[in-house]
């Protein structure tokens, strides 16, 4: 009997974002679609001024890919497909305050591992991250 390491102790695994709404795997099971909101505020003095509107927009995407993709492991998922980037808005005042807002949606699935076949002398699953690689 072997004794697995709860889930949490695992190391992490990639997490797949993919606008395409399959992926070229054979067994794929599908987890449910999400919707999430992200709002972002800065204030002049605090980060914007340092970054300027540019690196803002772009750490606050990065923040947005970061939380999806934990969003996809915390159900089990090895991938989210059909990514998309619902509505996405900036503004800038005249106080120097800056606000984002990105909307997003997808799909979560779990790559499933291929039925072993006992013809075959090879024994291999294919999983997400084989993809990636």
């Amino acid at each position: 009997m072997t004794i697995s390491s709860p889930r949490w102790a695992r190391p992490p695994r990639s997490i797949l974002l993919t606008p395409l709404r399959t992926l070229p795997l054979p067994r794929v099971e599908h987890l449910g679609r999400f919707a999430l909101h992200f709002v972002k505020e800065s204030h002049a003095g605090y980060d914007i001024s340092a970054l300027g509107i540019g690196s803002f927009t772009r750490l606050f995407l990065a923040e947005v890919h970061a939380s999806v993709k934990a969003y996809a492991a915390a159900l089990g998922g090895d991938a989210v497909v059909a990514f998309n980037i619902d509505a996405s808005q900036l503004l800038e005042d005249a106080k120097g305050h800056t606000y984002a807002l990105v909307c997003t949606s997808g799909d979560v699935v779990r790559v499933l591992p291929d039925e072993v076949d006992t013809t075959s002398d090879s024994d291999t699953d294919s999983t997400c991250d084989d993809v990636l690689q």
